[in-house]
């Protein structure tokens, strides 16, 4: 069963990282908060080239960084799992 907030789904690192092929990883900031979006390509057209957002086991929101440069920090780490990162 998959965990969802308003429709989409969420993914914690772990299970963003175990995609075949590899997702590309975005940070964005909406409504203020900065969110990590998973997707299947480079640049989310549309709805059907998002495929989560990430969270934290046992939360049931996305995780919402203060800055760009936390999320940025935080995703650094797991870089070379992702097909790209960019902000």
């Amino acid at each position: 069963m998959s965990i969802q907030f308003n429709g989409v789904n969420l993914y914690t690192i772990a299970q963003a990282c175990e995609f075949d092929p590899p997702l590309h990883a975005r940070i964005l900031n909406l409504g203020g908060d900065w969110l990590v979006l998973f997707g299947k390509k480079l640049a989310f057209t549309d709805d059907a080239d998002l495929v989560g957002i990430l969270y934290e086991t046992g939360q049931t929101a996305p995780v919402a960084f203060s800055s760009k440069t936390a999320a940025a920090d935080f995703l650094d780490q797991h870089a070379q799992r992702f097909a790209s990162v960019s902000c």
